[in-house]
């Protein structure tokens, strides 16, 4: 679920980004609503963008994290080792 919010939110950015290209070069009369409120609402999507992304890397992060019993095998060029690895 949160992984669709994000995706949507991305999509998001990335329609504001080609507005503000195509926005740009339209006459006044043609602006959709005032430019304030147009950065107001970008503004807004990058930082729900942002929070979403860093909410998705800790989440995605913190199911890899390792238990206490884990084990990492260390192979090199003389012998192989076992690490026990804490949290």
């Amino acid at each position: 679920m949160l992984e669709r919010l994000t995706t949507v939110v991305l999509v998001l950015v990335l329609a504001a980004l080609a507005w503000m290209a195509v926005a740009d070069s339209l006459p006044a009369p043609w602006r959709l609503l005032a430019i304030e409120v147009e950065i107001a609402g970008i503004l807004g999507i990058l930082i729900a963008a942002l929070l979403l992304v860093g909410l998705l890397a800790l989440l995605h992060s913190h199911d890899r994290s390792f238990s206490a019993s884990s084990e990492i095998v260390v192979k090199d060029s003389q012998a192989t080792r076992r690490l026990c690895v804490g949290p």
